[in-house]
């Protein structure tokens, strides 16, 4: 199951996705992936659990959205005129 396609990019969806990615961010840090849970998010999110599987349907569809999201730049990258440099100026942003 892919996460939906017709979710709004602003309002209400918006601020629950924030909310459950900054959950499992924080979760990741204290907890190895194995011991973390839906309603463990759920609960640091400030939702339930049935709003996650709503949305994302399991717990790897959500982990895998979580880490798609890290490799969406906040902005365009910088052209660097080349190929090569292009992507140094996109790792250098992965990386931080």
């Amino acid at each position: 199951m892919t996460p939906k396609a017709n979710i709004r990019p602003g309002g209400r969806s918006r601020r629950i996705q924030v909310s459950v990615h900054h959950a499992v961010h924080e979760l990741l840090g204290e907890y190895p992936r194995g011991r973390i849970s839906v309603p463990m998010i759920a609960e640091k999110a400030g939702v339930t659990p049935s709003t996650i599987y709503r949305r994302w349907g399991n717990l790897d569809v959500l982990l895998s959205d979580v880490a798609t999201e890290s490799l969406r730049p906040e902005k365009p990258p910088r052209d660097t005129g080349s190929l090569n440099g292009d992507l140094e100026v996109w790792a250098g942003a992965f990386y931080e």
